[in-house]
């Protein structure tokens, strides 16, 4: 991965440069035509060749080219921007057109391999031993409150159904207490489906579903399901709609 990182990154600076050094012809004078009467003058590149070689033209680019000075070929498509301008490297007598939108996209690759790696690296693991310790102290507070005092209680177990499917989104494996098993195995089978749209309080489990540099890496991929879960939990102070749980969720914030 980083690797290819490094790859576009280059691709796209070796471009600039050359183009900055004039090896590229950035616009390109034009000649006239000169045996044609006036009427008939077209003004064209000079490199008109050298782009036919690698771009063949059909009358209706070549108008377009030669009134605005630029053309947009449907038939050429690149999966990236730096593998558009890491074609024509080598193509010396090419018009070359670099616009500020190829510079944006390194600060963007830039920033979203930094991104990754960081993730990965250090805040997956940061992650993972958060949660875990805080599952382990909500088990213990579940374990020291009396059933004499059924709202703490409740919102004890609660709570260690919170930091619980946090621990099973990083790892699959994590144990489950019994007392916590059910709730635990809806909301993780609900976040991992994605597709579930619940009415207040409950939640759009469509958020779930990994997105952008975190979908296709297995461990980004429970990284974001984690942390989204982390995120969007509500902790409610009063509703009175849903009296007793904004109770027991008070409790859980003590």
């Amino acid at each position: 991965m980083r690797d290819k990182v490094i790859w576009k990154i280059l691709a796209i600076s070796i471009v600039v440069m050359i183009a900055g050094s004039g090896i590229v012809v950035s616009a390109g004078p034009v000649n006239n035509v000169s045996n044609r009467s006036s009427s008939e003058k077209v003004s064209y590149p000079i490199n008109m060749d050298a782009i036919e070689e690698v771009y063949p033209l059909d009358s209706a680019a070549k108008e377009k080219l030669l009134t605005n000075g630029f053309v947009v070929l449907r038939d050429y498509e690149y999966d990236s921007i730096s593998g558009c301008y890491f074609s024509l490297i080598y193509e010396y007598n090419v018009s070359v057109f670099v616009t500020s939108d190829a510079m944006l996209h390194v600060f963007h690759v830039i920033h979203n391999a930094l991104l990754q790696d960081i993730e990965r690296e250090y805040l997956y693991n940061s992650t993972e031993l958060l949660v875990q310790d805080m599952q382990k102290e909500s088990m213990s507070q579940y374990r020291n409150i009396s059933y004499s005092l059924p709202y703490a209680k409740e919102a004890a177990r609660r709570n260690v159904v919170f930091f619980t499917v946090a621990c099973k989104l990083l790892n699959d494996t994590y144990p489950v207490p019994s007392y916590a098993e059910d709730n635990v195995t809806e909301y993780v089978q609900k976040i991992l489906n994605h597709s579930a749209v619940e009415f207040y309080p409950g939640d759009d489990y469509t958020q779930y579903e990994p997105r952008g540099h975190y979908e296709g890496d297995p461990m980004l991929e429970k990284y974001f399901r984690c942390t989204k879960w982390l995120g969007r939990r509500i902790f409610r102070i009063e509703d009175k709609y849903y009296p007793e749980d904004s109770h027991i969720e008070r409790y859980k914030r003590l």
